[in-house]
């Protein structure tokens, strides 16, 4: 054990390898609870000029307890996986499908800087599985359907993403595009052969320039019984000893279903540090922070989690701990502006006319958004025209409320729909006795579900832009 940490309790030690979610209701005081750092979700931030303030004061908690700077971690993947109000990157299957390799590294330099100017100072980005068609368990969160596409886009996006100052996480090793199952919802099954022919290769190509790695909660029963996320097999014996990678090995929320079919994330954590993980995402709320904490604290006690482990993981993250700017060299926000219209620029240049004539149509239809979530723009009133409705995505009155439009011709915008058959088959019915135009929103996979819509529109980016583009080619 390294001398400073001789002097502080097993539960200040176990705090140093967790990271909860940040929670602005909770006072976390890191003289007490010295966490490694935080990760941000959307319903922490306000704007760019409040999370700024928020992140300062937390860099300077620590610096009064005297710890070593908090990584301020948030997830922007772009597409469907983004955290900032109003602010909505261009999805990673559009920069494959539209884009190049050379937007890649502008978008991945712009998102950077968009974390960057707000003070964050790592990502949990980009998505290196490889997409498996038919298969939905990442779906538009990918690069590609191609190992080699996902390994040169992916490569690029890190690289620009880097340029802005702001460390990336590839994820999820070792690839679950060929999963069974969402491992948000429970235990995912992966097939081993393809991992070895297939789902390793993007991460071969970039772990050199990736300063870490997070896992992924699946199970290759036939090579480990364990989750990767707690397989020693996996973290140490491929990743750390085949593939020599030496950064930082950082765990998927704990919280997620697939680790809570088999343990507790309080035993989970004790046996990802055991595997080789260096951080642990602890998922949920406060108090399963706490309880993650004491359970590291009993393993370290009673020497489950020896002091070579521990010494080895505060090493390799102190060593990126110690390199974060303070808040006084955090880039300017002046290019915000500049930055969210390339943004929507190249949303713009991404979307495409899948079949039929837009211009058949007129934006002042009724609308009909069939999503999961109420879109950002019915929420906040930016929809010019109206009537507008909005049925959630597994409502059972979707039917009645489609029967009861006397319109002949209405605009039906789609997000993921692929996520319900059932929704899906509803809306396929409704096309046959209108004249519809679809809409398919964020995932291009949408766009060939409702072959009876009269005329298909794909916008390959976030929904924030949807009826821009719809604008931009329908008549007035």
């Amino acid at each position: 054990m390294t001398a400073w940490t001789t002097k502080i309790s097993s539960q200040e030690l176990a705090a140093q390898f967790l990271l909860p979610n940040w929670d602005k209701g909770v006072h976390w005081a890191p003289q007490q609870w010295p966490y490694a750092g935080y990760i941000f979700h959307q319903s922490d931030l306000e704007n760019v000029a409040a999370t700024r303030t928020m992140l300062a004061a937390i860099y300077d908690s620590y610096r009064r307890a005297n710890q070593p700077p908090p990584l301020l971690m948030v997830t922007e993947e772009g597409g469907v996986v983004h955290r900032f109000p109003g602010i909505a990157p261009p999805p990673s299957a559009l920069l494959t499908s539209s884009l190049g390799a050379r937007t890649a590294y502008d978008v991945g330099r712009r998102i950077g800087q968009l974390l960057a100017m707000q003070g964050f100072n790592w990502n949990l980005a980009p998505v290196m599985d490889v997409y498996v068609p038919g298969n939905q368990v990442i779906g538009s969160r990918a690069f590609s359907d191609e190992a080699q596409q996902v390994a040169m886009i992916g490569k690029a996006w890190i690289r620009g993403h880097q340029a802005a100052g702001v460390p990336v996480t590839v994820k999820h090793f070792p690839g679950h595009g060929h999963a069974l199952d969402d491992s948000h919802r429970g235990l995912s099954q992966g097939k081993i052969e393809m991992v070895w022919e297939h789902d390793l290769l993007p991460f071969h190509a970039v772990l050199s320039e990736a300063p870490a790695v997070m896992t992924a909660h699946v199970q290759f029963s036939e090579f480990d019984q364990h989750p990767a996320t707690v397989s020693i097999k996996w973290i140490t014996g491929i990743l750390r000893q085949r593939l020599h990678y030496k950064g930082i090995v950082v765990t998927d929320a704990l919280a997620m279903g697939a680790i809570r079919a088999l343990y507790t994330p309080e035993d989970a954590a004790v046996r990802a540090l055991q595997a080789g993980a260096d951080l642990i995402d602890c998922g949920g709320h406060a108090d399963l922070a706490a309880s993650v904490r004491e359970a590291v604290a009993w393993a370290i006690d009673h020497h489950i989690l020896p002091s070579h482990i521990l010494t080895t993981a505060q090493r390799r993250v102190r060593r990126w701990r110690q390199l974060i700017r303070s808040p006084d060299l955090w880039p300017a926000v002046d290019e915000l502006p500049e930055l969210e219209k390339e943004f929507r620029q190249w949303v713009f240049r991404g979307s495409s006319v899948v079949r039929g004539n837009p211009r058949d149509f007129s934006i002042a239809l009724p609308q009909i958004w069939i999503a999961a979530k109420r879109p950002t723009q019915i929420r906040e009133g930016r929809i010019p025209h109206k009537p507008v409705l909005y049925q959630p995505l597994n409502t059972p009155k979707l039917l009645e409320t489609l029967d009861q439009i006397s319109s002949h011709a209405v605009i039906v915008y789609t997000d993921n729909l692929w996520q319900s058959k059932k929704t899906a088959e509803i809306v396929k019915r409704f096309c046959q006795h209108r004249k519809v135009l679809h809409v398919a929103v964020t995932d291009p996979l949408d766009a060939e579900l409702l072959p009876e819509a009269s005329a298909t529109i794909a916008v390959r980016g976030n929904p924030f832009y949807a009826v821009d583009v719809v604008r931009s080619l329908l008549r007035t």
